[in-house]
């Protein structure tokens, strides 16, 4: 075989992968554009007052763009509106034309993530990190996107427990929201605590999408503030 009609895998793949990654940011940008107009008052004003109620923090003294984040992204992906709905999936509904069939595929991945606990062993250079879900011991690189690229860096995160997004894009994890850091007191209390209420049969990313509110009561707000 002449070396010209050699296929290039490795090209192939990192040409795919460019494209997902791609297809993901254009789908973020896409959705919190709309999230502008799209999500109503009512639902704004319900959301910050269940944020403040549960979560112990109200999101209209948060003073850093680093604790914003996390009530903004609950917001987007995990509240449930008055009707029910998760804003997410009412985006994809209405916006779903205007998508192209990658984004439409991306979009479908979003719609099965949650925040999840993942204990951080190491961020390297480039913020890829590498760790395991505690609850089943699954190991993980995770690499960032553009979006949050430096967000470890800028919180000085390196280890411990985490809550994190991750949505499978190409060929590996990729961080779809900014990672929120456990308080170390109670590491061990949440890891119980969602070992021993999570029924066998419901799926965990299910579980915690509906609980993710209670679970952001733990995080380092004091470490996000600063």
């Amino acid at each position: 075989m002449e070396l010209g009609h050699v296929v290039n895998f490795e090209r192939l793949r990192n040409d795919k992968q460019q494209k997902a990654d791609e297809a993901l940011l254009s789908v973020y940008h896409h959705f919190f554009d709309w999230l502008q107009t799209g999500a109503n008052l009512r639902d704004k004003v319900r959301a910050k007052h269940m944020f403040k109620t549960i979560a112990s923090i109200d999101p209209d003294e948060m003073v850093r763009e680093t604790s914003r984040f996390q009530f903004e992204h609950w917001f987007a992906f995990d509240y449930s509106t008055i009707i029910g709905a998760h804003l997410f999936d009412l985006f994809i509904r209405q916006e779903s034309q205007a998508l192209t069939s990658q984004e439409l595929e991306t979009s479908g991945v979003i719609m099965t993530t949650a925040l999840e606990l993942f204990q951080i062993e190491h961020v390297d250079h480039e913020g890829c990190m590498t760790g395991k879900y505690p609850l089943t011991g699954e190991e993980r690189t995770i690499t960032p996107t553009p979006l949050f690229a430096g967000e470890l860096q800028k919180l000085n995160i390196s280890e411990g427990l985490c809550l994190l997004r991750t949505v499978q894009n190409g060929f590996s994890p990729r961080l779809l929201t900014p990672p929120a850091p456990i308080q170390e007191d109670y590491t061990d209390t949440v890891i119980d605590h969602l070992q021993a209420l999570r029924p066998e049969k419901v799926h965990r990313q299910t579980f915690m999408r509906k609980n993710s509110l209670y679970y952001l009561s733990f995080v380092d707000w004091g470490h996000l503030q600063q």
